[in-house]
């Protein structure tokens, strides 16, 4: 069984670091009873919502929420905000051709093999000033997915949601 630890990544993700993360605590914990020890299947989740400004269009944004699972031996570390995390915005092209922002989401933890976890929340927003480079604006964005970075390309999981548009 490994330990968690606390960890530097040899490189970085693709992208620009994201600015204004908030961290947030909640309680309680997920336990695998059917002994998962193999923590490669743990991706993260995404909450998105499109906020579309009617008054000023150019101050639409995209709000994100990530749930992810912090091994329980580091939970104390994360409530203290003794672990750091970075989110880099990449922008390609999703698997329709439509365009899609992904967000890979460091920090300087990596979960052991344990069937023990609690969940970590990082909240975000996407601006049209942060889209501003690649000739886009929020409204533009089909879809979100979301990493977490790892120093194991196996272990290294994303996910995907679609951005609904009120619009």
């Amino acid at each position: 069984m490994t330990k968690a630890s606390i960890v530097k990544l040899p490189a970085e993700p693709p992208g620009v670091p994201v600015q204004n993360i908030s961290q947030v605590v909640n309680e309680g914990v997920i336990h695998f009873k059917a002994g998962n020890t193999n923590n490669s299947s743990l991706s993260p989740i995404n909450g998105v919502t499109f906020n579309y400004n009617e008054k000023d269009p150019s101050q639409s944004t995209i709000g994100i929420s990530v749930f992810f699972m912090v091994d329980q031996a580091l939970y104390e570390k994360y409530i203290n905000n003794s672990l750091v995390f970075t989110v880099y915005q990449y922008f390609c092209l999703g698997n329709e051709g439509q365009p899609q922002l992904q967000f890979y989401i460091t920090s300087n933890y990596q979960n052991g093999n344990t069937d023990i976890y609690n969940y970590g929340q990082l909240q975000f927003l996407v601006t049209n000033d942060s889209l501003k480079s690649i000739g886009l604006t929020v409204a533009d964005i089909f879809s979100i997915q979301t990493f977490m970075w790892d120093l194991d390309p196996k272990t290294s999981r994303g996910t995907i949601t679609t951005v609904l548009h009120a619009i």
